[in-house]
């Protein structure tokens, strides 16, 4: 049977927007839900975080529905990871030439070219 995962041991890091005001109706923003909270594990140590979401709550403001977070908390790991930046970089496999990816567009017949990671 598998043992549960314990990260009681983690630091704990709560993240807000870096800036108070609305940058369009200079109201101060309030904290609308949370944008994401994960654990993230990097080389040094293991963070549990948690990342708030601002919105501007001024009715007359164009940009209510804008939603604020801290750049700071998105620059420790991708989205949709759980390992840190720094852990991603030393562990990555040197970079390979990869082919590149063709699609045919449905609506007007064109080719796309993309390449995918």
């Amino acid at each position: 049977m598998k043992k549960t995962k314990d990260y009681s041991r983690a630091k704990q890091l709560y993240f807000k927007p870096e800036i108070n005001l609305c940058p369009h109706c200079s109201q101060p923003l309030k904290r609308s839900h949370i944008a994401w909270q994960k654990s993230i594990f990097t080389l040094k140590e293991t963070l549990h975080t948690t990342s708030y979401a601002y919105k501007c709550k001024n009715k007359n403001c164009k940009n209510t529905k804008e939603t604020y977070r801290s750049t700071e908390a998105e620059l420790l790991s991708l989205k949709h990871y759980q390992f840190g930046i720094d852990t991603i970089s030393q562990n990555r496999p040197p970079i390979l030439p990869r082919p590149l990816n063709h699609r045919r567009n449905q609506t007007n017949g064109s080719v796309l070219i993309y390449d995918i990671l």
